[in-house]
């Protein structure tokens, strides 16, 4: 089942969507123009969960063009630290790219962390 979301300009100015792709072992999403054309992908690493039994430090996304294999830039998930990892449900993401990148990839890839936190950092509640 993929999990899509939509980036919009205004009012129903469609950018493009965000999507979890496949994968086996490493998370992999797509980043798609309003024409539904894979523009980008997202691939993480083996272990993106974080936790403080070892697995610490901040967990890289980088964002790879298709065809191209040009990096447009990151989306990292912030380690927080282990107090905050241990008492708070709280998750930093980060998201780099060149300055002078069209606004409506650098749009994309704002809508990316949302996917990406959604199917990875988040608990599914039993009771919804």
């Amino acid at each position: 089942c993929n999990y899509y979301n939509a980036s919009e300009a205004g009012q129903g100015n469609l950018l493009g969507y965000v999507s979890n792709l496949f994968f086996c072992c490493k998370p992999k999403f797509g980043i798609f123009d309003a024409q539904m054309q894979k523009v980008a992908e997202i691939r993480g690493g083996c272990c993106p969960i974080q936790c403080v039994c070892g697995c610490t430090g901040d967990r890289d996304f980088p964002v790879i063009e298709s065809g191209t294999e040009a990096q447009w830039g990151t989306v990292s998930k912030v380690w927080p630290g282990a107090l905050k990892d241990c008492f708070t449900k709280a998750d930093n993401f980060r998201v780099a790219f060149p300055a002078n990148m069209d606004p409506k990839k650098k749009a994309l890839m704002l809508g990316s962390v949302f996917v990406i936190d959604m199917m990875i950092y988040e608990q599914q509640n039993n009771n919804n």
